[in-house]
């Protein structure tokens, strides 16, 4: 997705190949980002705006929410590091969803934060050696 519409600013083949990617912010800029969410009115228009998601995309919050279920009675073993391609980082690893159709939801790919986001904005995550491809898929919205 990546925009208000749907529609993508870049080509599909300009995303695929890697021609574009997300950019990533500087020190100023995670600054300025800081400042203006500790703001209460952005924190109240925030809160509005995952509100109105979770009932736009209820599958979606569903499959979240089994996912920390999982995790939290010992079902689900969260992983350790990130397993999209090139990246070691054990840092704010989250499950990723290749699928929320309800069968699917507690089978996710583990990644960090920051290729989680790239691939939902890129529209795929490149995934490891030995993690099998379809991992990397970004769900349709129904």
């Amino acid at each position: 997705m990546g925009s208000h519409d749907g529609l993508r600013k870049h080509c599909r083949e300009c995303t695929e190949t890697g021609r574009h990617k997300p950019v990533s912010e500087g020190l100023a800029a995670r600054r300025r980002r800081k400042v203006r969410e500790s703001q209460s009115a952005w924190q109240q228009t925030h809160r509005r705006a995952l509100k109105k998601a979770s009932t736009r995309y209820p599958h979606k919050q569903a499959a979240v929410r089994a996912v920390s279920a999982a995790v939290k009675s010992g079902r689900l073993v969260r992983g350790t590091t990130c397993s999209a391609k090139g990246c070691r980082s054990g840092k704010h690893i989250e499950g990723h969803h290749w699928s929320y159709e309800p069968e699917h939801w507690l089978d996710v790919a583990w990644v960090c934060a920051k290729h989680h986001r790239c691939g939902h904005s890129s529209g795929f995550i490149e995934m490891k050696r030995g993690v099998a491809a379809h991992y990397g898929t970004i769900p349709e919205d129904r």
